[in-house]
Order: structure tokens, then sequence, then C-alpha cells
């Protein structure tokens, strides 16, 4: 091949590429020859894209063309149908790597999500590589990452088992009437905090997309499906395995789409193109089909998005550019950078409504935007305080929604979801007339600043009457409430003090009592 093409032939180059893509295969070699006619330089180039597009044709996450859902997927499992200790309870998704099942952890008596491998990616070599990625998402621990607990093999199925989350994706909340651009900004700062997370320890997703990320019923971010994540050194050096095409077109780096290895840069690609859809209300590569697709994500710079969206700032749109950039190398460096940026877009944290989600505890207060002095204007000073009461009847039994005016027996189970606007920590205290005991964290524990929080499970007792829980929110720990797990003479009389004032507000905390009735 001869001398790489100026820029007057590049642009020749790409209009051919695009042109031969919308044709059928067969028909493309004798158009890319008449287009190019005697610049055997454009000719040699096109002909080049073409190969690389077509070896990256076909996507681990994508059904082959013509294929149906129920063909290209394992056999389905019925509920009852036994994993290991993990018992199927229904169906609650699908896509290109497997079926997704709610199930119940007989081991542990918890609910969680199984993802049941395809059998058509079930080849030694890749199960080995789900095994250990697996196995090296499960390591992390971040508040806005999927935990996964393991993967399993039983009989000819792999699966992989993690947390079950209810909320939305991404992906779902755009295509309803999406929330301000402000919440949106935020869901992405959350995201970019995950993937820091994840590089540091030498993870990287290579499948960031809106359907991979989930807004909890508390209102928090939750990065899933690191299923097709590339294990790298922290220092970014990729592992030995061969270099597979995965991943999605539309949010697809330059370099993965034509073979080379994806390191964190790939992601941020990814979370660019995120952040270009959220703002834009449109994606900045979409082809009609893959190939076409991929072509633009190599050649194409889509217009910036206050061209397209006027009340868009101008750092914002700066951000999304730097995040877009063809090379590499010259993107911004980490998902640490991209959170200081959005963050300084949007600070404090906008917070994330609840509008789309089901309603519990009390609500939350309005807020607007202001873009130009960059800050987030609260109707208060302190966040809503919101709750979720989880009761099981049964260890048979699944877990269900409960109200505080609910009646409850002794012996069932229930635990609380909380959350709140903002990170912070979370309590649970009981008060009787005897005592007051922090049962939330438990003793020894270390409260955590986070958006929202699930407690273990509490066991109702022999004894009817009123259980009387107050959750707490604090800006700040409190230390008179992190202590052992019986508070005791002058701090139990402070806890008290707290308690009857925290109706009224108080700088910095928020909280609720909860009186559940039992017999």
């Amino acid at each position: 091949m001869g001398p790489a093409p100026d820029a007057r032939q590049w642009k020749r180059v790409r209009e051919i590429l695009e042109a031969a893509l919308e044709l059928p295969a067969i028909q493309r070699s004798a158009y890319v020859r008449a287009a190019a006619g005697s610049d055997r330089e454009i000719l040699d180039e096109v002909n080049s894209l073409l190969e690389r597009v077509d070896a990256t044709a076909t996507f681990i996450d994508r059904s082959p063309a013509g294929a149906t859902d129920t063909a290209t997927h394992s056999q389905e499992l019925p509920a009852g149908h036994h994993l290991g200790h993990y018992e199927i309870v229904a169906r609650i998704g699908a896509g290109g790597m497997g079926i997704v099942y709610l199930a119940r952890d007989g081991r542990l008596d918890r609910l969680a999500a199984l993802k049941v491998l395809n059998a058509r990616h079930e080849s030694d070599d890749e199960r080995r590589r789900f095994a250990r990625e697996a196995r090296a998402a499960s390591a992390l621990t971040h508040p806005n990452i999927i935990t996964i607990y393991e993967f399993g093999h039983e009989g000819e199925i792999d699966y992989i088992a993690m947390e079950y989350i209810r909320g939305v994706t991404l992906a779902e909340l755009l295509k309803q009437d999406p929330p301000p651009l402000a919440e949106l900004l935020e869901i992405a700062r959350q995201t970019a905090l995950a993937l820091s997370s994840a590089h540091a320890a030498g993870i990287v997703h290579r499948d960031l997309k809106p359907a991979n990320i989930m807004i909890t019923e508390g209102g928090s971010v939750k990065v899933l499906d690191f299923g097709i994540a590339k294990v790298t050194s922290t220092s970014g050096e990729q592992s030995t395995e061969q270099n597979l095409i995965l991943g999605t077109p539309t949010y697809m780096a330059p370099e993965v789409a034509i073979g080379q290895a994806a390191d964190r840069r790939a992601d941020i690609f990814a979370l660019g193109v995120i952040l270009y859809e959220m703002t834009a209300k449109r994606r900045p590569f979409q082809g009609k089909n893959a190939m076409t697709t991929l072509s633009q994500v190599m050649n194409q710079h889509p217009p910036r998005v206050e061209t397209i969206n006027s009340a868009a700032p101008r750092p914002l749109g700066d951000l999304i550019e730097r995040c877009l950039v063809k090379d590499r190398n010259a993107r911004l460096g980490s998902m640490e950078e991209v959170a200081e940026r959005l963050g300084e877009i949007v600070t404090p944290p906008a917070r994330v409504s609840r509008r789309w989600l089901l309603a519990g505890g009390s609500a939350v207060a309005a807020g607007a935007l202001t873009y130009g002095v960059s800050h987030w204007v609260t109707a208060s000073s302190q966040p809503a305080l919101r709750f979720e009461i989880e009761a099981q009847k049964d260890p048979a039994l699944l877990p269900y929604r409960a109200a505080a005016t609910d009646t409850f027996q002794a012996g069932w189970k229930f635990r609380l979801r909380l959350s709140a606007a903002r990170p912070g920590y979370f309590y649970a205290v009981t008060e009787t007339p005897a005592e007051v005991s922090i049962v939330y964290p438990l003793s020894g524990q270390a409260a955590e600043p986070v958006t929202a929080t699930i407690t273990g499970w509490f066991v109702f007792d022999q004894n009817p009457g009123i259980e009387r829980i107050w959750v707490v929110w604090a800006e700040r720990p409190q230390d008179f409430l992190a202590g052992p797990g019986r508070a005791e003479g002058t701090r139990e009389t402070r806890v008290r003090q707290l308690f009857q004032q925290l109706p009224a507000g108080l700088p910095g905390m928020a909280g609720q009592l909860l009186q559940l009735r039992h017999q």
C-alpha cells in the first residue's frame, strides 16, 4: 500500500466507504473500484477499511442476522429449577449474552439475579474467560457498581449470580419523558465514579451503555453487566487474552472497532456518547446497521451538543468533545477527571428525581439548576429522607413491599431501604421506654457516605405491640449514634433529645419515626 491519504483524499475515502456500506456485500467491490477511479491510494484505503469493518461485524452482544431471540438463547429454565443453591423464580430479562432470571439464594436467604449464558458462547475458552472476569468483577466494592456474587457451573449451564436491583435503566428512562439535564448529569457523574473505581482495580467495562446503567428505587446509580469486562493490570497493561471485538457499535470506541485493545479510554469514549445522547436527545453515531454505525464512529465528528440543545452549557460541550476524540491519546485521561468536571458543572451534585420510581416515605424537595453560576438551588438545606419497608412472611415466600400501617405477625422479617437526595450517613435506632438501641449499622460496622442503603433483616418477637424505629440521615457521622448497640446514661438522653428535635428539622440531619404494629 502507498502513503496515507491526505486531507482531501481522506474526505473522499469516507464518502466512498459510507456509500459502500449501504450496498449488499456482493456489490461493494465493483462500486469502490468505480468510485475510486484511478486513485490507487483511495482504493486501497477504502478496501482496507472495509476489511476491518467486516472483521468487526459480529458482536457477542448481538444476535446473528435473522436469528430469533429464543433461537439464540439457551433453553429457558422453569420456575422452581435449581442451579446450585439458587432457585429460579421468574425470567426478568434477556440479552445477547443470555437470559436473566430472578432467583432465590437458598443458602443466604436472599434474592439474586442470575445471568445464564447462551449456549453459543460456551466454548471452553469463553467459559474460562467469563469465570475469570466474573471473579475479578466480584472483587469490586463501590456503592455505584452492582455486586457480583459468583460464577457458577451446573451441568451444562454457566451462570453469573449478582445483586438483584429494582429500578429503571437509563435506556428506559431516556425513552420516557426524561428528567432535567441536571439530574441526567448527576447520573453520569455517579457512573464516572463507579468506572473510576473499576479502572483503579484494573477492570475495563467495555460495554458501557444506557442499558447497563440502572437508577435504583432509592435514586442512586448502579453500573451493571461487567460480563465482558476486560481485566488489565492497575497500570493499564492488557492481559494476554486475544482482543475480541465486544460491545455495542453505537458506544464502541474507534480503536476497539478496528480490533485494538480496549483500555480505560474506551470507557471514557462510551460515557462521552452517553453524555451526548443525554444532552442532545439523540445519539452521535447511529447508522442503518452495525457496519455503517462503526464507519461513523471511526470517521465522523458529530456537531457540538450546544448547536442541538441551546440550554447545554459550553463546559459540558467541551467535556463531551474531549471524551469523543478519535485518538485515545488525546482524550481525557481518567474517569476521575470526567467526574470532577461534571461536578464543576453541577455543584453540589444534583439530586436524582424519583418521579419514575415507586412512591414511599416523604416527598423530595423541589430544585432548579442554574447554569452560569453552576450551583444547585434546593427548596431546603437538608434532603428529605425516604424509606421503604420490605417484609417477608415466610422463608419460602418472596419478600414484599410493606406499608408502615400494616399489621405484622411474630416471626415475620423486615428490613429497611433508606435513601436521601445526597450522600450522607444512615442510622436505624429502636426506642422503647427502657432503652435506645442502634440496630443499623451494627456494632463494629462503620457507616459510609452513600445516597442509599439497605439494612439487614430484623425479626418481630413474640411480644405483641408497636416497634418504634427512628430512621436517620446525617450529613456527618454521629459519633454518639455509631457506638455499641445499646445507648446508656448520658448518651441515651442525648439521643432522645435529638429525636425530639428531628421532626422540626436539624441542620444537616433528617429523621422519621416508624411505628410498626405486630401481634
